[in-house]
């Protein structure tokens, strides 16, 4: 263990950190849910770099299939999401959040949702807007897994869980690969 308070538990070792967050903390506020951080040095981490591979993972109580699938209604969900993105041409990093959104229909097991991300530059503390992301498709007993609807602003994919006893809450992992205002690539999770 590293570091630890109210927040998160952060474990550091060699070139690997991992940070779980506190799922009672306030502004987080889940009940079933929780998520955490992966960050460790890539294959492709220039060597001597302070650049780390992030990989944002969601666990907790899965919602048991029966739950899901014998069920009839609709539900919908608004979250807040966080991340972070990677500018690969000058290696400027962003602190990701924004608004996700999602409604599933149980009784024909389909499902919708956007996300809106937003960023603000590490170093140089510049906002940036990275755009609204729609999905949707099938959704299984589990949860959701769909490529982001065709979008000017970048690509990418979205893979999400449904958690608590009756589906009170969902989490997701997303990644999408979009373009700076130059024109080069930047890939946010």
């Amino acid at each position: 263990l590293m570091a630890a308070d109210a927040r998160a538990k952060v474990y550091r070792k060699f070139d690997e950190q991992l940070t779980l967050y506190n799922p009672r903390y306030p502004g987080i506020d889940l009940t079933y849910t929780s998520f955490g951080l992966w960050e460790y040095r890539g294959a492709d981490s220039p060597p001597r770099s302070d650049r780390l591979d992030q990989v944002y993972f969601a666990y907790g109580s899965l919602t048991p299939p029966a739950n899901s699938l014998k069920r009839t209604g609709t539900a919908q969900y608004v979250g807040w999401l966080i991340g972070s993105a990677f500018s690969i041409a000058d290696a400027r990093q962003f602190a990701v959040s924004g608004e996700m959104n999602l409604g599933i229909d149980f009784g024909a097991m389909k499902y919708t949702g956007d996300l809106h991300a937003t960023g603000v530059d590490v170093a140089g503390g510049a906002g940036r807007d990275f755009g609204r992301y729609t999905f949707g498709g099938d959704a299984d007993g589990y949860g959701y897994l769909a490529d982001f609807a065709a979008n000017p602003a970048g690509e990418g994919q979205i893979n999400g869980r449904l958690y608590g006893p009756n589906a009170e809450e969902t989490a997701a992992a997303f990644r999408i690969l979009t373009r700076d205002a130059g024109g080069q690539p930047v890939d946010m999770v």
